[in-house]
């Protein structure tokens, strides 16, 4: 009894450290490499509790334009980070990660199409919602370079963000959808029925911004250049990124 008591009185004195918590709103494409760079980024910063929030880029940065406690943006379009810059509402610039590119998915028994055209054989054609989701964007400008638009413009199943139209073709909602490489690869029963033609792709990048009303600025800074590090870049590499040497630190 006399030595347990004497280990509270130990504990009293020398309390456990307090978890420093940092939040991460990151587009909902970077979901499984989020977890991997948690565990990571925690293996790394034993005392920082890593919480990721994941939403479609536009919904993220309307969320930060309203307060939201977020100490890192991962967005999948410069022109989010753009938005909150020239509102005042970055402490640094961002930063371009890594690059991705575009697919066309169906289902798992499908054929493949020899060509962007192919999709003309299709009533519906799922994409994120081109009017603000950067996955939909990119797919719409990937089309428009096809001279496809306006053939399946009323065609297009638009939908709350990448994952919700992978899952469309994953529960035969839609026969086709345009979505990132990343979340083909993340994704069961589907197929890649075809790699968008290099000279269409768009150019596709993933940003990095610390906002302003972070409560951590040096600790979010820290993550920044941890995910961007070229020891990480087989990391985002298995889940389908394509890092950008340019911008990798070493």
């Amino acid at each position: 009894m006399l030595a347990f008591l004497g280990l509270l009185a130990v504990s009293a004195l020398f309390p456990h450290a307090e978890q420093e918590e940092l939040t991460v709103f990151a587009a909902v494409s970077l979901t499984d490499v989020m977890s991997e760079l948690k565990t990571e980024f925690e293996a790394a910063y034993p005392g920082v509790d890593l919480v990721i929030n994941t939403a479609a880029t536009s919904m993220l940065a309307r969320q930060i334009e309203q307060g939201a406690p977020a100490d890192v943006f991962f967005a999948a379009s410069s022109e989010w980070t753009d938005y909150l810059a020239d509102k005042g509402l970055l402490r640094y610039p961002a930063r371009a990660v890594v690059g991705n590119r575009l697919v066309v998915i169906g289902s798992s028994d499908a054929s493949a199409i020899a060509g962007p055209g192919g999709l003309l054989r299709f009533d519906r054609i799922a994409l994120a919602d081109p009017a603000s989701v950067p996955a939909g964007q990119y797919a719409k400008e990937g089309l428009e370079r096809a001279g496809l638009w306006d053939a399946v413009a009323s065609r297009i199943v638009p939908t709350l963000d990448v994952r919700a139209a992978v899952a469309a073709v994953q529960t035969g909602a839609v026969p086709v959808a345009v979505v990132y490489a990343s979340d083909a690869r993340a994704a069961s029963d589907v197929r890649v029925l075809l790699q968008w033609p290099e000279a269409l792709q768009p150019r596709i990048r993933y940003m990095v911004a610390v906002p302003r009303r972070t409560q951590h600025p040096n600790r979010a800074l820290e993550f920044v250049e941890f995910v961007r590090q070229s020891k990480r870049v087989e990391v985002w590499r298995r889940y389908g990124f394509e890092p950008l040497a340019e911008q990798v630190l070493p």
